[in-house]
């Protein structure tokens, strides 16, 4: 890990200190970042950053927030990758190891669990909470709540799935669904507008539309 002293605070009262020293004067063997910015890094990765009064990010983890460019602003990101390729995204939450991590312009969306909603882009207003929740989401104002509930949903929107492994492996498109249950709708692809209540209710269906 190279360091570099920069400075001394040579009294009992002095509680913060600022670094103004442009990078290029740490040398060579110092990771290429910007250090007046306010981040922490660990052998050259980005590992908190506490976020500063143009954008108002705050990212607390490995690579959270990696690549957040100047048009991403609002966003929180804690957990190893969190966030870690917005560039100009703005008000997500992600809390969780990879959460949110493919977002790139994608915002307002709610990510709590490990890999929640990870590939999601640019879907926005959607909310994830469980592990790999909407983990392929790319649509919009969907909910999945429970590990894995609609883990394959793809482009599909306007969808509340609540339930483990609820809508889980259909690689689909399916919107306007309403699901709570264990394994509900599991292979459900373009089946829409359906309500369904009940562990393993409609856990074979495909495509089937408008049921209750």
């Amino acid at each position: 890990n190279p360091r570099k002293y920069v400075a001394t605070i040579s009294d009992n009262t002095t509680t913060t200190y600022t670094d103004n020293l442009a990078d290029a004067g740490l040398g060579a063997a110092m990771p290429n970042i910007d250090a007046t910015a306010g981040s922490f890094y660990i052998n050259g990765a980005l590992a908190f950053y506490p976020g500063e009064t143009t954008s108002y990010n705050f990212f607390a983890g490995l690579n959270a927030g990696l690549n957040s460019g100047g048009l991403a602003t609002f966003n929180t990101g804690v957990g190893v990758s969190a966030l870690k390729n917005n560039t100009s995204a703005s008000g997500n939450t992600a809390f969780g190891a990879s959460a949110l991590t493919t977002t790139t312009t994608g915002s307002t969306n709610d990510a709590f669990g490990f890999r929640t909603l990870y590939s999601n882009s640019t879907g926005g207003n959607n909310t994830g909470l469980g592990s790999q929740a909407l983990y392929r989401n790319l649509g919009h104002d969907n909910v999945g709540v429970g590990m894995n509930s609609e883990f394959g949903n793809n482009s599909g929107n306007y969808n509340t799935v609540v339930g483990s492994n609820a809508f889980r492996d259909g690689d689909s498109s399916h919107s306007d669904n309403v699901a709570m249950g264990y394994l509900v709708g599991l292979v459900t692809t373009t089946g829409s507008r359906n309500i369904l209540i009940g562990s393993n209710v409609a856990a074979t269906m495909t495509t089937g539309s408008d049921n209750i």
